[in-house]
């Protein structure tokens, strides 16, 4: 449990610093998810085993704009496309949303979406793509 905390710390401080320095136009697309989750590639003295696994759980409340991605959901993308980015292997990527309050109104089918907001989910196509990249999607009430 201890190494996995500092795991995870390891992980939070590689993330928030190298994604602070990096300019929009050094963020590219997949490798993973295409669409979702662009990422800057950046040098860094610290490497992860390439053997490493990753198990980590995003807790997200904040609903996103109405007919906009999440960009909380949309962290998820970027977390597996540069890691595998950076070596990791994709099936050594477990991942976690689990959403609640107004975040769960993102995860609403199409039809519902659209009735309640007169718009269409844009979160429609990401959770899908999160979901064939094994992300397990829980919904707290």
């Amino acid at each position: 449990m201890l190494f996995t905390i500092r795991v995870l710390m390891l992980v939070l401080a590689f993330t928030t610093a190298n994604f602070s320095i990096a300019g929009a136009d050094e963020f590219m697309a997949g490798p993973v998810i295409k669409n979702y989750g662009k990422h800057a590639k950046v040098q860094q003295d610290f490497n992860f085993d390439k053997n490493s696994v990753f198990k980590v759980a995003f807790d997200i409340s904040e609903q996103g704009k109405i007919g906009e991605v999440n960009q909380k959901f949309e962290t998820l993308a970027r977390f597996i496309n540069m890691h595998v980015a950076n070596g990791i292997p994709a099936r050594n990527i477990h991942l976690a949303l689990v959403v609640h309050g107004k975040a769960g109104f993102d995860l609403l089918k199409r039809p519902l979406y659209q009735k309640k907001f007169q718009q269409k989910n844009a979160n429609s196509a990401l959770l899908q793509d999160l979901m064939k990249n094994q992300v397990r999607v829980y919904l707290c009430g």
